[in-house]
């Protein structure tokens, strides 16, 4: 298990980044795809006490045997860094950090992978645990024809 700290982006700042690829590796793919991806709470409020998350869930759609990497920021509004732990995830959907320390007053980007080996559509919760807390993000991925 490895403890990374990740201080880049802007605080409030919620983006949704998708990769795609073939391969085993996900490679990129063109920014415009990122609002297809992001779902708000559809709420401004930014709370000040606690880490948090602006999106209850991940939608990833992409062809069998391909793969697509999203990620999502953690929030920390705090004056003191805060450690937070993942919940394993079944496959399909892979983690690549199991904690991450979030530096105070910055976020942190955290990428998912979807890998699908077989048709159908996929439903995972990522249990996130703060120091004041547990957040919950729903994943879901659905398998598309090849193209």
């Amino acid at each position: 298990m490895s403890v990374i700290s990740l201080s880049a982006g802007l605080l409030f700042t919620v983006e949704v980044l998708s990769r795609v690829s073939s391969t085993a590796t996900c490679s990129a793919r063109s920014a415009s795809a990122l609002s297809s991806h992001t779902t708000s709470t559809g709420t401004s409020h930014r709370p000040k006490d606690r880490v948090f998350i602006r999106i209850k869930n991940l939608d990833f759609s992409t062809a069998i045997n391909s793969c697509q990497s999203l990620s999502f920021k953690l929030g920390n509004p705090l004056k003191i860094a805060s450690k937070v732990k993942m919940s394993a995830l079944l496959p399909p959907f892979y983690l690549k950090y199991k904690e991450v320390l979030v530096e105070a007053g910055h976020s942190a980007r955290i990428p998912i992978k979807y890998k699908p080996t077989m048709f159908g559509e996929f439903r995972e919760f990522l249990q996130i645990d703060t120091d004041h807390g547990v957040l919950q993000l729903e994943l879901k991925g659905t398998v598309t024809d090849p193209k």
